[in-house]
């Protein structure tokens, strides 16, 4: 709707930001080669009409479905799009861009580079009036790591709290898996469980199929440890259901899972 309303003014820039939240929504929805198409031709025409603010952020965005087909180095990706943030000047952009540099280098575990990203995010943010952000949740993750659970779970209890006052029910679902897998490492099985259905059920009022797969495979690990036999294959058997439905990364996600509780723990 937004594309064809953008279209009628044949604005070329208001063209290439419509084309561009269309491939955003394609890529929320797993399809991902369809939101490439739509987010590259945007770039193209940020490009020719030298707005690099808009340039910048599409770049962002392009990074993740430009890796899924290989056409990029992640490194060059990321050195070109600070690059990009930076000359753009924009605050927001730049703490977003930085952050996401964080998380490319917390996967390689370079974590003292990642952390000096996300301290400088952090302060962007601020800047601006963002207290919470992207960052927040990344020294949450990134305490995990380390075994600081203690540190981990305040953050992500603080992150979960603002989520439901700010009526982000989503955003507090999400977290709710994070505190129960969180507290699963800990050994602490009703804790996991309270948290993994609270999220399960917000899931599910919110519709979201790859939410739901994901939250029944985990409630599924849970009740393998509590030695529920019949649960945990009714979990599975619902998860891998819905899975069929899903994208390639849903189903990933899933045999992690399946094969996380295969290797730490004897097969019944």
């Amino acid at each position: 709707r937004s594309l064809a309303l953008a279209q009628e003014v044949s604005d070329k820039r208001d063209n290439a930001i419509a084309r561009l939240y269309v491939g955003s929504a394609l890529r929320g929805a797993n399809d991902y080669q369809h939101a490439l198409s739509f987010m590259e031709q945007s770039l193209k025409d940020f490009q020719e009409i030298n707005d690099i603010y808009w340039e910048s952020v599409t770049y962002r965005w392009l990074g993740f479905l430009r890796s899924m087909h290989d056409k990029i180095n992640l490194d060059e990706q990321a050195d070109s799009e600070l690059k990009l943030a930076r000359n753009a000047g924009e605050k927001k952009n730049l703490a977003d861009t930085l952050v996401n540099r964080a998380w490319q280098l917390f996967h390689l575990n370079r974590l003292d580079e990642a952390a000096k990203y996300a301290k400088e995010a952090s302060l962007l943010f601020k800047q601006v009036g963002s207290g919470w952000n992207e960052s927040c949740y990344f020294f949450a993750q990134l305490a995990w790591l380390r075994g600081e659970y203690a540190e981990a779970r305040e953050i992500l209890m603080e992150i979960k709290e603002r989520s439901y006052t700010l009526g982000d029910q989503n955003t507090g679902s999400l977290i709710n898996v994070d505190l129960a897998i969180l507290a699963l490492e800990e050994e602490d099985l009703y804790k996991a469980r309270t948290y993994l259905e609270e999220s399960l059920v917000i899931a599910r009022e919110v519709g979201n199929q790859s939410s739901i797969t994901f939250r029944l495979a985990v409630l599924g690990n849970i009740s393998y440890l509590e030695t529920n036999m019949q649960e945990f294959k009714q979990n599975y058997r619902a998860s891998f259901l819905l899975a069929r439905e899903l994208g390639i990364l849903s189903k990933r996600n899933i045999l992690i899972l399946v094969l996380y509780i295969a290797h730490s723990h004897k097969p019944q």
